[in-house]
């Protein structure tokens, strides 16, 4: 499934957006300058239409490396604390992404198959029961 790099992946959905896209460069700074860019007036401008939102905390990463990082906002309203690239968010429902992107990594490796039954050891279904696979189960979400 992610065949291509995952910089390809992320310039060409700027260029379909209109949006700034990523140079042909190897060097990082250089080729991620206006997409940086861009995310920091975005952020920063609904950090002001928005001021009930008090954190986001952002990463860009390239060939394993970082090529930014940066935080916006309060990690604590009440104690007008900051946000860094230190603070722990709870990411909620986002971490679904993640067990599903996974998921399909491996059955795309032919690790894992998406619609075998997953079952409790021991458990026998009932009448009429259908076995459950992964793919099922993460519909419920």
């Amino acid at each position: 499934m992610l065949q291509a790099p995952l910089s390809y992946g992320i310039c060409s959905r700027f260029a379909r957006r209109r949006l700034p896209a990523c140079s042909d460069s190897e060097d990082a700074g250089i080729r991620f300058t206006d997409t940086i860019t861009y995310g920091k007036q975005a952020i920063q401008r609904h950090m002001i239409e928005a001021p009930d939102s008090p954190a986001v905390s952002v990463a860009l990463l390239w060939k394993e490396q970082i090529v930014w990082q940066e935080a916006f906002g309060l990690a604590s309203v009440t104690d007008k604390e900051p946000a860094t690239v230190h603070t722990r968010f709870n990411i909620g429902s986002v971490s679904k992404v993640f067990a599903g992107l996974t998921g399909v990594i491996l059955r795309d490796q032919g690790v894992l198959d998406l619609d075998a039954p997953v079952a409790t050891p021991g458990h026998t279904l009932a009448a009429g029961e259908r076995p459950t696979g992964i793919r099922r189960i993460s519909a419920w979400a």
